[in-house]
């Protein structure tokens, strides 16, 4: 919908989902071969980020590479944007990464309300 503008995919449907299918399917065994399911993510540091940017990267690029191969063989040749990967990339990238970056900053935020409680409390 971000690519076409409009909220009617039409002709773009099983384009759509097929890459739809393929990303719910690689992206979890990705995760879990990367690891990332296995942080703890309240502790995340710049390196889990490293990971999980891989980690998305590497999944995005297999989805991408089979959905295209795949679509070519489908009776009736349905169009699938090339755009597609790269939005899915940077949403995905948001969609994972953000949720667990904000634990870990209300995390430090708590840990710096209780150590200034500490301070002016002794």
């Amino acid at each position: 919908m971000l690519r076409l503008e409009k909220f009617d995919l039409g002709a773009h449907w099983p384009g759509f989902l097929l890459f739809t299918r393929l990303a719910l399917v690689i992206t979890p065994l990705v995760f879990g071969r990367a690891g990332i399911y296995a942080r703890y993510w309240r502790y995340a540091s710049v390196e889990e980020l490293l990971l999980l940017a891989g980690s998305v990267t590497v999944a995005v690029l297999l989805v991408g590479a089979i959905s295209l191969v795949v679509v070519q063989f489908l009776p009736g040749d349905p169009p699938l944007p090339r755009s597609i990967p790269l939005i899915f990339l940077l949403l995905a990238l948001v969609a994972t990464a953000g949720p667990r970056f904000a634990l870990r900053l209300s995390a430090r935020a708590l840990a710096l309300k209780r150590s200034n409680g500490k301070d002016s409390g002794a």
